[in-house]
């Protein structure tokens, strides 16, 4: 009798976790893709606004994407704007290119931030983005990744959305434009478990890759100076933002911003796990959390499949199709929005074991005090913020 009953726990908190967790997780999705698009698609039957801008880029060695993702800055349909971009200690080179562009168009300003040991409590991208910022006029920033690409009408329909809007901060989910299969098959995947999380918890985050800032509401938080020393400066800033009495918001821009990454496996797990571990610097649980829910949401679907034809229960066999065929719509969805092929979804094995790395490898660097290597830059945390340890050996 005890055993019938175990039994059937057993199964009903599978389903609860497999297929109906699924298929819950796809109903939602839907729900906010759509809510999150909604701004955007408004934005776009609006006048162009006449509010100045300077958009932002920082870079550290990156001579491979860094005239790209400028020409596509410098690209924009909008009148009143200007380009800041930041050579932050590069020793290949990005700084000539900079340079050269900035000699071809007035509308692009160079600051180069010398090979020296940052000031204290600075991290790298947070003091040369507060140099960069010295420098803008505009009304709005826009700050953009070096490794990102924007349309051309990415910045008027974000201002235009935001000044209709009163947001304070838009940040957008780009699209993944990349070769590389295992960006593609990797990040969507691990960036669910986080989203779960973060809605979950219901914080305010943003995207650093893409955000746009008002430029008095920039200043009235303190800008990157308040946020010196940590290492998740778009999230702490729309926390901030938020605590002000600002609206941070985050939509859907896979029709305006590109991600154009290329790394290695193990540059993606370490890359990611680094995010999940300044989330909650030194803690372990948010990865944690993360980790459970691909072992008892996600690996529980093979291991259900395995039970049922080991013991030829059909029941079993039926809830983990179920279950597989949700959670490989869920993630097809995914990579589809990001721009990238449905087919993907069949290599679904291998993106939860390389997730669960991820996961893994955060609970490591958390539970062992390791440093964190941000570009070229190690920090370790401290209290919650990253103290710069050194250099990281350079390249070539």
């Amino acid at each position: 009798m005890l055993n019938k009953v175990l039994e059937y726990v057993v199964a009903d908190g599978y389903l609860l976790l497999g297929p109906v967790f699924w298929t819950g997780m796809l109903a939602v999705m839907f729900a906010e893709r759509r809510r999150m698009l909604r701004p955007v698609r408004e934005a776009q039957k609006l006048p162009c606004p006449t509010s100045h801008a300077t958009i932002l880029v920082p870079a550290r060695n990156e001579e491979k994407s860094i005239a790209r993702c400028i020409a596509s800055c410098l690209a924009q349909e909008y009148a009143a704007f200007n380009v800041v971009a930041v050579d932050d200690r590069s020793t290949d080179q990005t700084g000539a290119i900079l340079d050269q562009m900035a000699s071809a168009d007035a509308r692009l300003r160079v600051v180069h931030v010398e090979d020296r040991p940052l000031p204290a409590d600075w991290t790298g991208k947070n003091h040369a983005l507060w140099q960069g910022v010295q420098q803008a006029t505009g009304d709005w920033l826009l700050f953009v990744d070096s490794d990102a690409m924007v349309q051309p009408k990415a910045l008027a329909t974000m201002i235009a959305g935001a000044e209709a809007r009163s947001a304070d901060l838009v940040s957008l989910v780009p699209c993944l434009r990349t070769p590389n299969f295992w960006e593609r098959l990797i990040v969507p995947v691990a960036g669910l478990f986080a989203a779960i999380l973060d809605r979950g918890l219901h914080e305010p985050y943003a995207y650093g890759w893409f955000m746009l800032v008002r430029r008095r509401m920039y200043d009235k938080v303190g800008g990157h100076a308040a946020i010196r020393d940590v290492l998740n400066d778009d999230k702490v800033l729309a926390a901030r933002i938020r605590k002000a009495g600002g609206k941070p918001r985050v939509w859907w821009g896979s029709d305006f911003a590109a991600l154009c990454m290329d790394r290695t496996p193990m540059e993606i797990v370490r890359g990611l796990a680094r995010n999940f571990y300044v989330m909650t610097p030194g803690k372990p649980w948010r990865a944690l959390f993360c980790l459970t829910v691909v072992s008892l949401c996600g690996f529980s679907a093979f291991a259900a499949l395995a039970w049922g034809l080991i013991s030829m229960h059909w029941g079993w066999i039926a809830a983990a199709d179920a279950h597989l065929l949700a959670m490989g719509v869920v993630v097809a969805c995914l990579y589809r929005w990001g721009g990238n092929r449905a087919w993907i979804v069949l290599a679904l094995p291998l993106a939860l074991v390389m997730s669960a790395l991820i996961f893994l490898f955060s609970i490591w660097t958390c539970l062992t005090g390791n440093k964190v290597q941000w570009r070229a830059t190690h920090y370790q945390d401290s209290a919650g913020s990253a103290t710069q340890i050194s250099d990281a050996p350079r390249r070539g």
